[in-house]
Parts: C-alpha cells; structure tokens; sequence
C-alpha cells in the first residue's frame, strides 16, 4: 500500500510529525495513560524481529553489556556532571543534566535501534542490564557528586520492567514460536507498525506539555538550547565508548544512551528535587523524539565509511 512505503521511506518526518501535531491538538493529553501500552505494542513488534538466539549469546556471555552498562550508567554521568560544573552550569540545570545521564536506556531503545537498521538485540539487553543497575548507581552518583541521597522505590522499577520489557518480551517469543506465518507478515511491516506508534507517543508527550510551553516559551528554549547539545553529547559518547565494535553494535550502544529512560527521571525529579528539576527533565522528552533523525544522517555517514 502507498501509506505503508510512504511511512517506510520517510520514517523521520513521520517521528517528528506528532510534535507539532501534539501543540495543535493538546486535548490528546487525556490519552496520557495509555503510553505504557503504546511502548509495550512497538516492543512487541520490535522483539517479533530479533533473533532469540543471538539474544541468548548475549546474555552468556554478559562483558560487553556490563562494560557498556558501566558506561552508560556512571563513567558518563559522571563526565557530564564536570563538565557541566566547568562550562558554569549550576544549581537545578546540574542537577537535571546529572539524572538525565543517570536514567538507564529506555524501553523504546531498541525500537529506535531496529529503526536505525542497529544491532536491537545487544540495545535490548543493555536495556534490561541497565534497569537492574540504575537503583544501585544513581543513589551513588548522587550522593557522591551532590550530596543528596535518592531513595528508589525498587518494587515500582521491577513493576515497570516486567511491564513494558518482560511482558512484550515474553509475548513475542511465544508468538514467534507459535505463529510463525504471521509474525512474518507482521515483521514485514516493522518499520509501519513501530514508526506510527512513536510518533503517537510524541504527539501526547506534546500534548500533556503543550500549555507551559505556549505560556513560557522564552524558558522552554533556553532550557532545550542546553539540553539538545546535551543529547549529542550523548550519542558522541556512545559512538567513542564502542569503537571497537562494528557498525550495527555502535548504533546499538548509541541509541542505548540516546534514549534513556526519560519516565524514569521525571518520578525521580518531583519525587526528590525541586519543581525546577522536574520540569527541566519533563522538557527533555521534547528532544527525545527528535533525536532519529540527525542520529540516522550520522549513521548513514558511518556506514558510508
């Protein structure tokens, strides 16, 4: 059908449509409730995809997620938050860029991954390696760097992995094994069936942010000013940190970072931190939607090479 190869073959216009979209049309706010069934649908259609096998080799043999994992999760917040501190930022605009590299990769990583034509099965399992590491390491981070002990509330995260991870995780392997003539056709329109959805996902983020924004646009663009160069940081990062891998694995690894875990940050923000935080973290999901683009025009000059 013309939708699908028009979905197909523009998938970052179709990622960045639901941004205005969601600005014009804030009532779709309401549909706030629903993003984590959104997520665990585009998990579904990106687990239907990976190979199990591969998945499994992974997890035996675990150094190079735990190295990455050990990365993403302390040495680069750590180099964040210094950095930060030289250039002059301070005060609650630290503390934001600090928890926003502290969250670990977001359960739509490996989506993007698989949209970026990336080796989804190893973003996958920093993933689940980063969820389990990130109670441990963020209270460290903050209270070595800041002072401030962040109590986690551990039941609520293994909630939200058995929710948004295990469960599609688990669907998809059993529908894979048993419906193998449809998860073809479904995985022929992988592309169609996870693009829509992210984008809808944008468009309710939008939403739910849309009256601060049209009330503080002056503030929400200093505040993405910084967090924007903040994002490429990130994917820089990524790229250096996995240099010895091949292509597919450094799109991997980048997206693992790229795409953290913004949910995350915002319970921790107002549960922890001042309103400022709160609604620093609550502006990077603005970003967060945009970043496929540029990040697939590095890729493509990193497959080139």
């Amino acid at each position: 059908m013309k939708i699908i190869k028009f979905v197909e073959n523009n998938v970052s216009i179709i990622l960045l449509i639901g941004i205005p979209l969601g600005l014009i049309f804030p009532f779709f706010g309401f549909l706030k409730w629903s993003l984590k069934y959104i997520l665990m649908f585009v998990l579904f259609v990106s687990f239907l995809k990976i190979n199990f096998k591969e998945l499994l080799l992974f997890i035996k043999r675990p150094l190079l997620p735990i190295y990455i994992t050990f990365s993403n999760l302390l040495v680069i917040p750590v180099g964040i938050f210094y950095l930060s501190s030289l250039l002059g930022i301070k005060n609650s605009l630290l503390i934001s860029l600090l928890l926003l590299a502290a969250v670990p990769s977001g359960v739509a990583s490996a989506a993007m991954t698989e949209l970026s034509k990336g080796d989804s099965a190893l973003t996958l399992v920093i993933t689940i390696f980063s969820h389990f590491v990130a109670p441990i390491t963020i209270p460290i981070l903050f209270y070595t760097l800041t002072g401030k002990i962040v109590k986690l509330n551990y039941s609520g995260i293994s909630i939200t992995m058995a929710e948004l991870i295990l469960i599609p995780f688990v669907l998809a392997y059993l529908f894979k094994t048993l419906f193998k003539k449809a998860t073809t056709s479904i995985t022929n329109l992988g592309t169609f069936l996870t693009a829509i959805p992210i984008s809808f996902i944008s468009l309710i983020v939008m939403s739910v942010n849309a009256p601060f924004i049209y009330k503080h646009p002056i503030t929400v663009l200093e505040y993405l000013l910084v967090i924007y160069p903040v994002y490429f940081l990130f994917a820089l990062l990524g790229l250096l940190e996995s240099f010895f891998l091949d292509n597919k694995r450094k799109i991997a690894v980048a997206n693992s970072k790229v795409f953290m875990n913004v949910s995350i940050g915002i319970v921790l923000a107002m549960q922890f931190f001042n309103p400022k935080v709160a609604l620093i973290i609550t502006l990077s999901q603005i970003p967060w939607p945009t970043m496929l683009a540029p990040m697939n025009f590095i890729y493509k000059k990193l497959r080139l090479k």
